[in-house]
């Protein structure tokens, strides 16, 4: 088997812990590949200014697969976080998929990701959530206004009470001319990003950035929407903590995300 030099990981429930934390052995491990040549790449349905905090800890040039694929970006020599990739939602689709959920639910949490930003009609419950998790807050502007504007949208993230978020889905899935693709991050999340938009299309295109082989890749994850990633690498690797399914296709199965299983991965297929 071809040491890997590409690794695409996803965060939560892989990368960090329980507490949102990377351990520390982690860390170094990811550090230690790094110096030796390696690419390490975090993925995730969070926004890039989610992610730059961790991608810190972990040198200053991790790229960030950001909004499942949608956005990816890398920091340049003057530590500009800039896009080196987008595929943004079709125009108009953001607009209607924003009406159609007030009209079920106005009191369903609606989030707009335009690039770098992050908009919302108003921040309470919901929206609170998760800025303590992605560790910055969102612009407090009128959605209306945003989505008339011509700025292109990454992703829209609705976030409310489990059936009612079921409810959503369904309609916004019979809705084909929306050129939509729907995952659920979590039962109360629903995370909207164009069609074809995953991070298995984002490892591809990475691998071809990095002009990487395939058989020199390995995707790790813990989730079911991790499964296209994890089919699409070289070497896939469920966390111990992933879903059944994840670790029934994956190549190999490693410790869970309290126990550093990212660095055991490494530590297996690296170089």
């Amino acid at each position: 088997m071809a040491k890997v030099r590409l690794i695409m990981s996803d965060i939560d429930g892989t990368l960090v812990n329980d507490d949102h934390v990377i351990p520390a052995k982690v860390v170094t491990t990811i550090q230690d590949f790094k110096a030796r040549g390696g690419r390490f790449v975090l993925a995730s349905a969070r926004p890039p200014l989610g992610m730059t905090a961790l991608a810190d800890q972990l040198g200053f040039d991790v790229p960030l697969v950001s909004f499942n694929g949608a956005y990816i970006a890398q920091r340049d020599a003057d530590g500009v976080l800039a896009p080196i990739y987008e595929a943004p939602l079709a125009p108009g689709a953001a607009r209607t998929v924003y009406q159609v959920a007030r009209q079920q639910d106005p009191g369903l949490s609606i989030n707009v990701f335009s690039g770098q930003h992050w908009f919302v009609d108003e921040q309470e419950y919901w929206e609170t959530q998760e800025a303590d998790i992605t560790g910055f807050p969102p612009e407090v502007q009128p959605l209306h206004e945003v989505l008339a504007g011509e700025d292109p949208i990454h992703k829209v993230l609705v976030m409310g009470e489990e059936p009612d978020i079921d409810v959503l889905q369904a309609t916004l899935a019979d809705r084909p001319e929306l050129d939509l693709a729907l995952s659920r991050s979590k039962p109360t999340y629903l995370e909207i990003t164009h069609r074809g938009v995953t991070k298995a299309a984002a490892l591809a295109f990475l691998r071809d950035y990095f002009k990487v082989p395939l058989a020199a890749t390995l995707a790790i994850g813990d989730g079911g929407n991790d499964l296209p990633m994890i089919q699409a690498a070289g070497v896939g690797v469920a966390m111990g903590n992933g879903a059944a399914a994840l670790r029934q296709a994956a190549d190999a199965v490693v410790a869970d995300n309290n126990a550093g299983g990212v660095a055991e991965a490494i530590n297996r297929f690296g170089i």
